[in-house]
């Protein structure tokens, strides 16, 4: 039976298949506040399409308990923290719209998919065969005649500019991408499947 190994996980996988193994068997603490804090990120950069910065902060105000942090230090910081994740993320937000915006002017055909799930296989022969990579893709950019993968990141450790194009998950969804399928509201979506990769941000 193939081994199905989440994109955020590749680079452990590759690293240690061992730590990999007991991580996912439960074998490891989680950062609660943290996890809790990203998957609200996660959801406002899918609820939102606009960079209205005011309506994200309230999503997260809305969202977020903040009584949970022990300390109001640690409030102010997250809260510090929350607000350069928002401005960075809106700032993203004008520029792809602007992008995509000139595209279409051009004649060219451009969409916004958001939380796209992604499947792909080992091709014969590959090193670790057999192997699955099954993910969601947190907004996938139609360029016209490429797509372009976007993974909003959360975490400490955040690619920068310079190695965001070695980064393990962003080369899996690029794989994917190129020789699997995306799945749209849970059916197959030939079309966008059918284009190249334009990089991932």
């Amino acid at each position: 039976e193939p081994v199905r190994i989440r994109p955020s996980q590749v680079e452990r996988f590759n690293t240690c298949p061992l730590q990999w193994f007991l991580v996912e068997c439960g074998g490891s603490s989680m950062d609660t506040t943290a996890a809790a804090l990203g998957t609200v990120i996660h959801a406002i950069a899918e609820h939102h399409v606009e960079p209205d910065r005011a309506a994200m902060l309230q999503e997260y105000e809305e969202s977020f308990d903040e009584q949970q942090i022990p300390s109001e230090w640690e409030r102010e910081k997250q809260r510090e923290t929350v607000e350069r994740m928002i401005d960075v993320l809106c700032d993203y937000l004008a520029l792809s719209r602007d992008e995509l915006s000139a595209l279409a002017a051009a004649g060219k055909s451009t969409a916004v998919l958001r939380e796209v799930a992604v499947t792909a296989s080992a091709q014969k022969g590959a090193t670790g065969a057999p192997w699955t990579v099954t993910g969601r893709i947190d907004r996938l950019e139609v360029l016209g005649d490429s797509v372009r993968v976007v993974d909003f990141k959360t975490g400490k450790n955040v690619p920068t500019s310079t190695t965001i194009h070695e980064d393990p998950q962003l080369l899996v969804y690029q794989y994917a991408v190129g020789e699997g399928a995306l799945l749209v509201d849970g059916a197959v979506d030939e079309a966008v499947s059918a284009l190249p990769s334009a990089g991932a941000q």
